[in-house]
Protein backbone atom coordinates (compact mmCIF):
# COMPACT_ATOMS: atom_id res chain seq x y z
CA UNK A 1 0.00 0.00 0.00
CA UNK A 2 2.62 2.45 0.67
CA UNK A 3 3.98 2.24 -2.66
CA UNK A 4 0.53 3.47 -4.08
CA UNK A 5 0.12 6.40 -1.32
CA UNK A 6 1.14 9.86 -2.59
CA UNK A 7 3.37 12.07 -1.44
CA UNK A 8 2.97 16.39 -1.88
CA UNK A 9 4.38 17.04 -5.36
CA UNK A 10 3.59 14.10 -7.15
CA UNK A 11 2.67 13.97 -10.61
CA UNK A 12 -0.40 12.36 -11.62
CA UNK A 13 -1.54 11.82 -15.15
CA UNK A 14 -4.00 9.47 -16.93
CA UNK A 15 -2.72 6.92 -18.94
CA UNK A 16 -4.71 6.98 -21.83
CA UNK A 17 -8.06 7.87 -23.09
CA UNK A 18 -9.32 10.41 -25.80
CA UNK A 19 -6.32 11.77 -28.14
CA UNK A 20 -6.53 15.36 -27.29
CA UNK A 21 -6.67 14.27 -23.11
CA UNK A 22 -3.00 13.00 -23.48
CA UNK A 23 -1.11 14.43 -20.87
CA UNK A 24 -3.77 15.93 -18.48
CA UNK A 25 -3.37 15.78 -14.89
CA UNK A 26 -1.89 17.24 -12.24
CA UNK A 27 0.27 17.15 -9.18
CA UNK A 28 -1.03 16.18 -5.49
CA UNK A 29 -1.18 18.88 -2.50
CA UNK A 30 -1.53 16.72 -0.05
CA UNK A 31 -5.28 17.93 -0.14
CA UNK A 32 -6.15 14.31 1.61
CA UNK A 33 -4.40 13.21 4.72
CA UNK A 34 -3.72 9.67 3.05
CA UNK A 35 -4.71 9.11 -0.49
CA UNK A 36 -3.63 5.96 -3.05
CA UNK A 37 -3.53 6.27 -6.61
CA UNK A 38 -4.62 3.24 -8.99
CA UNK A 39 -2.89 1.56 -11.67
CA UNK A 40 -4.42 3.34 -14.28
CA UNK A 41 -2.55 6.58 -13.39
CA UNK A 42 0.81 7.34 -13.52
CA UNK A 43 2.34 8.79 -10.49
CA UNK A 44 5.88 10.67 -11.17
CA UNK A 45 7.76 11.64 -8.54
CA UNK A 46 10.61 14.09 -8.74
CA UNK A 47 13.69 15.62 -6.23
CA UNK A 48 11.57 18.52 -5.05
CA UNK A 49 14.77 20.63 -4.41
CA UNK A 50 14.94 20.29 -8.11
CA UNK A 51 12.09 20.71 -9.75
CA UNK A 52 8.79 23.02 -9.15
CA UNK A 53 5.99 20.37 -9.38
CA UNK A 54 3.53 23.45 -10.19
CA UNK A 55 6.27 24.09 -13.17
CA UNK A 56 6.42 20.41 -14.47
CA UNK A 57 2.67 19.77 -14.20
CA UNK A 58 2.11 23.04 -16.63
CA UNK A 59 4.80 21.92 -18.77
CA UNK A 60 3.69 18.18 -19.46
CA UNK A 61 -0.33 19.72 -19.52
CA UNK A 62 1.01 22.55 -22.17
CA UNK A 63 0.67 22.19 -26.09
CA UNK A 64 4.70 21.34 -25.85
CA UNK A 65 3.36 18.28 -23.42
CA UNK A 66 0.13 17.09 -26.03
CA UNK A 67 2.52 16.98 -28.87
CA UNK A 68 5.28 14.96 -27.39
CA UNK A 69 2.86 12.92 -26.19
CA UNK A 70 0.69 12.60 -29.23
CA UNK A 71 3.60 11.68 -31.21
CA UNK A 72 5.03 8.88 -29.10
CA UNK A 73 1.19 7.68 -28.26
CA UNK A 74 -0.43 4.14 -29.10
CA UNK A 75 -4.04 5.27 -30.79
CA UNK A 76 -6.61 2.27 -31.07
CA UNK A 77 -9.97 3.64 -32.56
CA UNK A 78 -9.86 7.26 -30.82
CA UNK A 79 -8.28 5.82 -27.72
CA UNK A 80 -4.49 6.54 -27.47
CA UNK A 81 -2.05 5.71 -24.81
CA UNK A 82 1.29 6.35 -23.46
CA UNK A 83 3.46 4.28 -21.01
CA UNK A 84 5.98 4.13 -19.15
CA UNK A 85 8.95 4.62 -21.54
CA UNK A 86 7.70 7.47 -22.80
CA UNK A 87 6.68 9.08 -19.84
CA UNK A 88 10.21 8.95 -19.12
CA UNK A 89 11.66 10.14 -22.15
CA UNK A 90 9.84 13.08 -21.99
CA UNK A 91 12.10 16.17 -22.72
CA UNK A 92 11.76 18.20 -19.70
CA UNK A 93 12.81 21.66 -19.99
CA UNK A 94 14.94 22.06 -16.43
CA UNK A 95 15.29 25.82 -16.19
CA UNK A 96 16.95 26.91 -12.70
CA UNK A 97 14.45 26.33 -9.44
CA UNK A 98 13.69 30.04 -8.72
CA UNK A 99 12.77 30.49 -12.53
CA UNK A 100 10.40 27.59 -12.09
CA UNK A 101 8.76 28.70 -9.17
CA UNK A 102 8.08 32.41 -10.79
CA UNK A 103 6.94 30.71 -14.18
CA UNK A 104 4.68 28.45 -11.99
CA UNK A 105 3.58 30.98 -9.40
CA UNK A 106 2.85 33.66 -13.18
CA UNK A 107 0.52 30.25 -14.37
CA UNK A 108 -1.30 29.97 -11.42
CA UNK A 109 -2.32 33.63 -10.79
CA UNK A 110 -3.56 33.67 -14.46
CA UNK A 111 -5.22 30.26 -14.08
CA UNK A 112 -7.23 32.30 -11.09
CA UNK A 113 -8.16 34.88 -13.18
CA UNK A 114 -9.18 32.60 -16.22
CA UNK A 115 -11.30 30.46 -13.56
CA UNK A 116 -12.88 33.93 -11.98
CA UNK A 117 -13.93 35.08 -15.58
CA UNK A 118 -15.17 31.52 -16.35
CA UNK A 119 -17.52 31.93 -12.55
CA UNK A 120 -18.43 35.69 -13.94
CA UNK A 121 -19.59 34.24 -17.27
CA UNK A 122 -21.66 31.37 -16.11
CA UNK A 123 -23.31 33.66 -14.08
CA UNK A 124 -24.18 35.88 -16.60
CA UNK A 125 -25.72 33.17 -19.01
CA UNK A 126 -28.03 31.97 -16.58
CA UNK A 127 -29.30 35.08 -15.61
CA UNK A 128 -29.82 35.98 -19.96
CA UNK A 129 -31.09 32.63 -19.76
CA UNK A 130 -33.98 33.75 -17.04
CA UNK A 131 -34.38 36.56 -18.57
CA UNK A 132 -35.66 34.79 -21.61
CA UNK A 133 -37.47 32.33 -20.11
CA UNK A 134 -39.22 35.38 -18.18
CA UNK A 135 -39.53 37.38 -21.43
CA UNK A 136 -40.98 34.28 -23.46
CA UNK A 137 -43.79 33.64 -20.34
CA UNK A 138 -44.51 37.02 -20.78
CA UNK A 139 -45.52 37.06 -24.56
CA UNK A 140 -47.33 33.79 -24.30
CA UNK A 141 -49.32 34.96 -21.52
CA UNK A 142 -49.92 38.25 -23.98
CA UNK A 143 -48.30 40.43 -21.47
CA UNK A 144 -46.49 42.03 -23.70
Amino acid sequence: MVKLQLKYGDLLLTEGGDPDKLGRGTFWEDQLPLCLHQNHIFRVRFDLTQLSPGFVSAQVSSAYGKKYFLAHAKQTTGIATINQRVLANFPLMMPPRPEQEAVAQQLAGKMEVAESLRRNLEERVAVLNQMTVALLRRAFSGEL
